[in-house]
């Protein structure tokens, strides 16, 4: 009798496998296309020439993509204020993630499809955001690498919608947190710019006005007593602006 009913377990486990691939096989590949955010000329302008300051114009943009006007200006302030003070060439932007490499976890049959390079389900996603490269990194879990910059939370939720996905993220590809970056707050045609340098040794505040070059607005090295209004305002956001 107990084997009897390991026998039926079995055999319930492996229908269970026939049908779920089979509901997976007729699945419309196609059909994916669908599901695509960001339009097509906006996804054909990323990857810019400077991926790190594309990374921090997506951060203050509201699209999949960065917006090609925020990017502008901050690669046209940012060049001009490292010519000001070239302490700050080797300060970059410290993003949440790389912004194209995401991790896809797929269902027992999707990955045996992948595993045989016949998951064709993401085929058109791929090729709307411009595929790199992907790989089994664990059982069940795939590297899918982008050729662009992306909102990576937007662009995995329309992976997570694929037949066979059980869900997908960004991976976190960072570099080593040395305690530098930039942030940047805008205030109308006002921006405000605060460099952090390794180590937290030392900020930097520059503003800029539309087109007009940045100016000085302060350094602070920890030295004072106190932090500058500036700094509580614009990098801790505890003073009122």
């Amino acid at each position: 009798m107990k084997g009897h009913r390991f026998n039926s377990a079995a055999f319930a486990a492996a229908l269970l496998l026939i049908v779920s691939a089979s509901d997976l096989r007729a699945a419309p590949a196609a059909s994916s296309c669908n599901h695509v955010i960001g339009a097509r000329e906006e996804v054909l302008r990323t990857p810019r020439a400077d991926t790190n300051l594309e990374l921090l114009a997506l951060a203050l943009s509201g699209g999949v993509v960065a917006d090609q006007a925020i990017y502008e200006r901050l690669l046209r302030d940012v060049t001009a204020i490292r010519s000001m003070e070239t302490r700050l060439k080797s300060v970059r932007y410290l993003p949440p993630h790389d912004g194209k490499t995401m991790l896809v976890h797929l269902s027992e049959t999707a990955s045996a499809l992948f595993a045989e390079g016949k998951y064709d389900y993401w085929d058109c996603v791929n090729r709307h955001y411009g595929l790199e490269s992907t790989q089994m990194v664990e059982p069940g879990y795939v590297k899918v690498r982008l050729k662009g910059i992306y909102d990576l939370n937007a662009v995995a939720s329309v992976y997570a919608r694929l037949p066979g996905v059980l869900g997908a993220e960004p991976y976190d590809a960072r570099s080593v947190d040395h305690g530098a970056t930039i942030l940047v707050t805008r205030e109308n045609d006002e921006w405000h710019y605060v460099f952090r340098t390794q180590s937290a040794s030392a900020f930097y505040h520059f503003t800029t006005h539309g087109n007009q070059n940045p100016k000085s607005a302060g350094v602070w090295t920890g030295q004072a007593s106190s932090s500058p209004a500036w700094l509580r305002k614009y990098w801790f956001g505890t003073e009122r602006r």
